[in-house]
């Protein structure tokens, strides 16, 4: 059997960063979240993903059956051609954030203070 090359780890911070913006192009109940393999697995990419092995899913709604996986690796690789070959991406990215944000700033400033 051949030797698998290795693959050098992927950047947590990098990862929570593809998501968040990845997520903001999703409806809530059909966004990316990160869960770990109970059983193998090959992603949306035909990467393997072993047991114990992080990775994302999509579903929608409450469905336990995933609409789409991706490795960690092939999440990475997913947000790095969207952001590269689009500059226009990273400018809607930051547009989408800096609206999430305004509303959470928003919703806050309305909830009643705990006093």
């Amino acid at each position: 059997m051949p030797k698998q090359p290795h693959q050098p780890s992927i950047d947590e911070a990098y990862l929570a960063e593809a998501l968040d913006r990845l997520n903001l192009f999703c409806a809530d109940e059909s966004m990316w979240f990160p869960t770990w393999a109970k059983k193998e697995h090959v992603d949306l990419f035909e990467v393997p993903i072993p047991i114990s092995s992080n990775y994302f899913r999509r579903s929608i709604g409450r469905s336990t059956q995933p609409l789409m996986i991706l490795s960690e690796r092939s999440l990475a690789r997913l947000y790095f051609c969207l952001s590269t070959a689009n500059p226009l991406f990273d400018t809607l990215t930051q547009v989408l954030t800096d609206e999430e944000r305004i509303l959470i700033e928003e919703s806050d400033k309305s909830q009643p203070s705990g006093g």
